[in-house]
């Protein structure tokens, strides 16, 4: 998994390519700890490159949605293929998340 973090203006955005597993957890807590320093008020990850993402990273996902929406900011999912959006909507997560779909 390679995570990728640009800053603009309005948003900031990290690009996630690669399967998400249980061994990728603390490379995705020093990067949504990098989201939640950030300034910006709009959050957006970018997993179009995310064939796989296992119970840890989707932990990660809600933990970070939640301590956004504590600071009064918002996540918005940027990209998704289509067999993670379907894995997100049996879980429920396409109700709670922005989600654009590729």
């Amino acid at each position: 998994m390679d995570i990728t973090i640009t800053p603009t203006d309005a948003a900031i955005t990290a690009r996630i390519s690669g399967p998400i597993t249980e061994q990728d957890g603390e490379s995705l807590k020093k990067a949504f700890s990098e989201l939640l320093a950030a300034s910006q008020k709009q959050v957006e990850l970018d997993l179009s490159m995310v064939p796989i993402i296992t119970s840890t990273g989707i932990g990660k996902l809600i933990l970070l949605f939640r301590k956004l929406k504590a600071q009064a900011r918002e996540l918005k999912i940027k990209a998704i293929n289509d067999n993670l959006y379907e894995m997100f909507a049996s879980i429920n997560l396409d109700r709670m998340l922005k989600i654009e779909r590729n």
